[in-house]
């Protein structure tokens, strides 16, 4: 029995297609990333909301012109530009939470002084006001 099977292909396209809509999302997010020095979980939140934004725009698109629409294509889109949004938005919500707390456990302090003007007192040694007399309250006669 011989079989000869046509290679397969795979490449680029294939694997963005693979991926489906987060294919084409992931380059424009690490690309927004990157030049905006912004966090990864803060552009999947923006690209999330952006995500709601076109799907609720599609909606209204939809509304406006019934007609001119196959069936099912409408629902398809709206739902899933919903659930990319709420995939995107769950991974940056997660993503700040993850980095809140790898801020936290690296035990950095929270500024660093390079020197001190104007003090009385060395760091690190507790405040202590210098004893002043009390004043006497006035009598009423």
């Amino acid at each position: 029995m011989d079989s000869t099977r046509p290679a397969i292909r795979f490449d680029r396209n294939e694997l963005s297609g693979a991926f489906g809509d987060m294919g084409t999302d992931v380059p424009l997010i690490i690309g927004v990333a990157l030049a905006s020095h912004l966090d990864g979980a803060s552009v999947l939140i923006m690209f999330g909301a952006m995500q709601i934004l076109t799907g609720l725009a599609y909606l209204f698109y939809k509304l406006l012109y019934w007609d001119r629409f196959s069936v099912g294509i409408a629902p398809l889109v709206i739902g899933i530009f919903f659930f990319g949004s709420v995939q995107l938005i769950s991974v940056g919500i997660i993503g700040e939470y993850i980095g809140s707390i790898h801020t936290h456990v690296q035990k950095r302090p929270l500024v660093i002084e390079r020197e001190r003007i104007n003090f009385e007192f060395e760091p690190g040694l507790p405040f202590t006001a210098p004893a002043t007399p009390a004043r006497e309250m006035p009598k009423h006669g």
